[in-house]
C-alpha cells in the first residue's frame, strides 16, 4: 500500500540564553552563557561546583589530564575553560580528589566520595572502560535518585574510549563542551530554554514510556512517566512516576484503565485550570485502556469545563528512511515533516538529518512516526510536529542540535529502566522531583 504525503519543512526551535538573541545551535553556549548564568552565579556555594573523580587505577594521569582540560579549557573554540563560559569556578585538586577503584568496588567508593563532600552543588565524574561503567551505571543512578541528590550530589558518567577516540582531534572540544553543559545543569544550572513557548497556550504535557523485564518465573512491566508544564516558555515543570505490573495484569505496552485513571486523576487534580492536555506515548493506546482512562479521569476531574486534549503515539522503531537528492549529501534536513494526505492522523518527523549544507554523522536519519490517536484541540498535524520537535531541544545532557526523541519520551524511557533497581515489592511506585537525576 501507497501513500502521498505532503512535505514542510519546520523552523529549527529557538532557545533562549542569558546573552544574545534567540538561537538555533546549543553550541552558542560558549559566547551567549547559559540562561541561568547570572542567578547560578549569585546562588552558588562560594560561586563553585566541588568536583570529585573515580576512574581505575591505569588511568589516574589521563583521568587528571582531561578534567584540567575540562576546567582551564584548551585554548580552542568553543571551549575556553568552565568557568569562562558558565561564571562558575570548579574546585578540584589534582593530587587529592582522584580515588581508584575497580568495577566490584565502585558502589563503596561512591559513597565513600559522597561521605567526604561538604555543602553543594557537587558532582562526581566516573572516568572508566565499559567494564567499569554498564555493570554498575543503573544501580548507582538508582542510588543518586534514592539518596545522593536531595544532598545536592550527582554523577557524570564518562567512557574512556570517548575521551581517546577524540583527543587531539577535531569534535574534542564539543566533548568537553556537552560534559561541561551536562555537569552545570546536573548542578541546577538551567543552560537554555526554549525561546518561544512549545504550546500557543499554558498546557500540560505528559509522557509515557514502558520498559519490560523478565525473570525466570514471572515478567514485570515498568513505567515511567513525565509531567511537564508549559508556563509561557520560561520554565518546565517535572514530575516523574514509575509503576511495575505482574504478568497477567497487563497484556501489552499499555497501563489498564483504573490505574491510568488514577494516575490521570492524581496529576490533574493539581492542574485544574490547564486548557490543554496533551499525552506522548511510547506504545500504542488501547481504546478500553489506558486511552478510556484518560479520558475519564479528564471528565471527572472538569466536568463541563473540560480542557482540550491530544494522546499521540510517538513511534521510534520503524523502517522508513528518507533522502533528499538535492542536498549534496542526499541527507534529509533535520524537521522535515511528511503529513499523510490519505490518512490524516499519522505523519512522518525527521527529528534527525542535516542541521547545515551537509551532515557530519554517518548513517541515514531515522525518523519519528506521529500516530494522532486523538485530538480535539485546535492543533494540526504541523503544529503537534513543531511541539515534537521543540522538545527535543530541552535536552540539557548534550550541545548536539540532532537529538531524536522528545525529552518526554527520551526520560520517560531512562524512568522506566531504572524503575527495577528503584522499586519492590513492597515499594510499587515513586516519584522523582527533578529531570536532572536521569540526566
Amino acid at each position: 500500500m501507497s501513500y502521498v504525503f505532503k512535505a514542510i519543512q519546520l523552523p529549527e526551535p529557538k532557545i533562549q540564553f542569558f546573552q544574545c538573541l534567540p538561537q538555533v545551535n546549543p553550541r552558542n553556549i560558549y559566547k551567549c552563557k547559559p540562561f541561568s548564568y547570572e542567578f547560578f552565579a549569585a546562588n552558588a556555594s562560594n560561586n563553585e561546583i566541588t568536583l570529585k573523580v573515580i576512574t581505575e587505577a591505569d588511568y589516574v594521569e589521563q583521568a587528571g589530564k582531561f578534567i584540567e582540560h575540562l576546567i582551564y579549557g584548551i585554548g580552542k573554540r568553543p571551549y575556553f575553560g568552565f568557568s569562562n563560559i558558565f561564571g562558575v569556578n570548579i574546585d578540584f585538586d589534582i593530587n587529592n580528589d582522584i580515588k581508584t577503584t575497580t568495577s566490584q568496588d565502585l558502589n563503596l567508593i561512591v559513597k565513600e566520595v559522597v561521605d567526604e563532600l561538604y555543602g553543594s552543588p557537587s558532582i562526581i565524574c566516573i572516568i572508566g572502560s565499559s567494564e567499569l561503567i554498564s555493570p554498575n551505571y543503573k544501580s548507582l543512578k538508582a542510588e543518586v535518585i534514592r539518596s545522593f541528590s536531595h544532598r545536592g550530589v550527582r554523577l557524570q558518567f564518562i567512557r574512556r574510549d570517548t575521551i581517546e577516540s577524540f583527543k587531539g582531534q577535531y569534535g574534542y572540544e564539543f566533548i568537553l563542551l556537552n560534559i561541561a553543559t551536562a555537569i552545570y545543569a546536573k548542578c541546577g544550572g538551567v543552560p537554555w530554554k526554549l525561546a518561544d513557548p512549545t504550546l500557543v497556550t499554558t498546557g500540560l504535557i505528559i509522557g509515557i514510556a514502558f520498559h519490560r523485564k523478565r525473570s525466570e518465573d514471572k515478567a514485570r512491566i515498568y513505567y515511567g512517566s513525565i509531567q511537564l508544564l508549559d508556563e509561557y516558555g520560561d520554565h518546565l515543570y517535572t514530575r516523574i512516576r514509575m509503576y511495575h505490573f505482574e504478568k497477567g495484569e497487563t497484556e501489552g505496552l499499555y497501563i489498564p484503565y483504573n490505574i491510568m485513571k488514577d494516575i490521570m486523576m492524581d496529576i490533574l487534580r493539581n492542574f485544574k485550570k490547564v486548557p490543554l492536555i496533551i499525552v506522548h506515548k511510547s506504545a500504542p493506546f488501547v481504546e478500553d485502556e489506558d486511552a478510556r482512562g484518560i479520558r475519564d479521569a479528564i471528565n471527572d476531574v472538569f466536568g463541563n469545563e473540560k480542557p482540550f486534549y491530544a494522546l499521540i503515539h510517538i513511534k521510534r522503531n520503524i523502517i522508513y528512511r528518507g533522502y533528499d537528492l538535492s542536498a549534496t549529501d542526499v541527507s534529509i534536513k533535520r524537521g522535515l515533516l511528511l503529513v499523510n494526505q490519505d490518512l490524516n492522523n499519522k505523519h512522518i518527523l525527521f527529528t534527525t538529518g542535516r542541521t547545515n549544507s551537509s551532515r557530519r554523522k554517518l548513517g541515514t536519519p531515522k525518523p519519528l512516526e506521529l500516530y494522532v490517536y486523538e485530538n480535539n484541540s485546535p492543533l494540526n498535524a504541523t503544529e503537534i510536529s513543531e511541539q515534537v520537535l521543540a522538545l527535543t531541544k530541552l535536552d540539557w545532557n548534550t550541545t548536539e542540535m540532532e537529538i531524536r526523541s522528545p525529552i518526554t519520551l527520551k526520560y520517560s524511557t531512562r524512568a522506566a529502566r531504572l524503575a527495577p533497581y528503584l522499586l519492590s515489592e513492597s515499594k510499587t511506585d515513586m516519584q522523582i522531583g527533578d529531570i536532572r537525576d536521569l540526566m
